[in-house]
């Protein structure tokens, strides 16, 4: 899984970093950078509070007040930082045996937006499919 991480990380533009407003892309992006780190309870935290927002809106947006309770922007994440995000809820839903996490990744692999046919689709599928094999 971290190598899938870690060559998706390769293929993202480095975020732009706001200070005004919490930046998904930058969260994505800089977690993704220390996946062989411990994870903090705070990024546990706002990984829960995005999965709220892709089990509940379907959405996630690149821009949001820093307590994740309204979005500040109408724009959403980039394909790429969606499917950072979806292996990272797969690596975390695997590690720490959390099943909301592995929902949420679900949820964003039927995302209508997201290209079935790319083999970033297809890998991230893939593990999906291998983590529940094994439950």
């Amino acid at each position: 899984m971290e190598r899938l991480i870690l060559s998706l990380l390769e293929e993202v533009e480095v975020p732009e970093i706001n200070k005004e407003y919490f930046s998904t892309e930058e969260f994505i992006y800089t977690l993704s950078k220390s996946i062989y780190n411990e994870i903090t309870t705070n990024d546990l935290e706002i990984l829960d509070k995005l999965c709220k927002k892709i089990d509940v809106s379907g959405e996630v947006f690149i821009y949001y007040v820093w307590d994740l309770s309204s979005k500040k922007s109408n724009k959403k994440i980039k394909d790429n930082y969606m499917f950072l995000l979806a292996s990272l809820l797969l690596m975390y839903s695997s590690s720490l045996n959390d099943y909301k996490f592995l929902n949420s990744a679900l949820k964003i692999l039927n995302f209508p937006c997201l290209n079935k046919k790319s083999i970033k689709y297809l890998q991230i599928k893939d593990q999906a499919l291998e983590i529940l094999n094994g439950i």
